[in-house]
């Protein structure tokens, strides 16, 4: 359908970590996506990805990877025809419970921005969740508070090139938010739509008061 479009999500930083004082989640959304397929490959083609650090992992994520590589994709997904989201939400040094509702508030924060009403959406999202009842908790919540007729897609991210594009997006926002290189972050700079920083008690209030309604 002409309005259909694909959107891919991941984040960077842990709700329940305490030394994570900012979690982000990332979106990226493509009109086209097929594009995006090969893009990784090609731009780590002759490149030595993984970070010493990570010699034991074939993990392809933004963290694993070298300095060089994270530049070399980034600056790859800046050319293409994407839109970039991404909703960070500031929570200090506390551990917050990772259940479907908590990390659903986050993911719904992130998703009111790229998808408008009545669009055809194909929803990919890295899996977080591997028990099916806590899926199809999170699955209710999306749909109903976004009011969406479409189920998320759950991938590994080791297997899905696109998940990992959003893994990088997150990855260079996330190291923006906490002081930490904020290159990273300008080579896509231009590509994002919305970029939000929130308290998590202000989230949180904010969910509360809208169930009530």
């Amino acid at each position: 359908m002409a309005n259909r479009v694909h959107i891919y999500v991941d984040e960077s930083g842990s709700l329940p970590n305490p030394y994570d004082p900012i979690v982000t989640m990332a979106a990226v959304r493509a009109n086209n996506p097929h594009p995006l397929q090969w893009l990784t490959r090609r731009a780590m083609r002759g490149i030595r990805w993984r970070s010493p650090q990570y010699a034991g992992t074939s993990e392809f994520k933004f963290n694993t990877t070298t300095e060089r590589g994270k530049v070399a994709v980034l600056a790859a997904l800046a050319k293409e025809d994407v839109a970039l989201f991404a909703s960070s939400i500031y929570k200090g040094p506390q551990k917050i419970a990772d259940t479907p509702e908590n990390y659903g508030i986050v993911l719904c924060s992130l998703l009111e921005m790229c998808i408008a009403k009545g669009e055809e959406v194909e929803l990919v999202i890295d899996s977080h969740f591997t028990r099916p009842k806590k899926r199809d908790e999170l699955n209710g919540l999306v749909q109903a508070t976004l009011d969406l007729d479409v189920v998320p897609r759950y991938v590994d991210s080791k297997k899905n090139p696109y998940v990992q594009l959003a893994d990088f997006v997150a990855g260079a926002v996330f190291y923006k938010r906490i002081g930490r290189e904020a290159i990273f972050y300008e080579f896509i700079r231009e590509r994002f739509i919305s970029d939000q920083l929130r308290s998590w008690k202000d989230l949180k209030r904010e969910w509360y008061e809208r169930q009530r309604q």
